[in-house]
């Protein structure tokens, strides 16, 4: 009778440790870190001949899209990637962009784009993280993405489009 209920207890106790392995909870190692939970950007201001602009967010295929007046260059200057031409681009665009929690340990983020598909028709400028159009009429995707390794990450289109007055 002894060896029957060791033998159950035993027989009990790896069928429980077999059950909580496949319907238990994942296991959550704390490191200390707060990494991002979301990115979110809600504006894009633009520097040209009117005001600074925040641009209203809209949204295609559920992903927003932030649409702004192109100044064109004069037609004896085209704006080009030389610096002097960037500096003075009124075209520039800077993205408003929020990390949560503001308390993470690491809120930096980098910008990822198409570099090969929007050559000379966009530069982005990484000092002041500012994206400056070349060109008008040009819509491309933007990805900001979390650089504490958590794989956060938003997207949103831009463009810079021609008004007939």
């Amino acid at each position: 009778m002894k060896k029957t209920i060791i033998i159950l207890i035993l027989v009990v106790y790896i069928a429980s440790i077999a059950v909580v392995n496949f319907f238990g909870l994942e296991i959550k190692v704390f490191d200390g870190i707060t990494y991002v939970e979301s990115i979110e950007c809600n504006t894009v201001t633009v520097q040209n001949e009117n005001p600074v602009t925040l641009m209203p967010k809209q949204e295609l295929n559920g992903i927003p899209l932030f649409i702004f007046d192109f100044v064109p260059a004069p037609e004896n200057n085209p704006y080009t990637t030389d610096d002097e031409s960037i500096i003075t681009n009124p075209n520039a665009v800077q993205i408003n962009y929020e990390v949560f929690p503001h308390l993470a340990d690491e809120t930096g983020v980098r910008f990822e784009y198409d570099k090969e598909g929007m050559e000379g028709l966009v530069v982005f400028h990484e000092m002041s993280r500012t994206f400056v159009f070349l060109e008008p009429n040009k819509m491309f995707t933007i990805t900001i993405k979390a650089t504490d390794g958590s794989n956060k990450s938003t997207q949103l289109y831009l463009m810079g489009r021609i008004t007939k007055n």
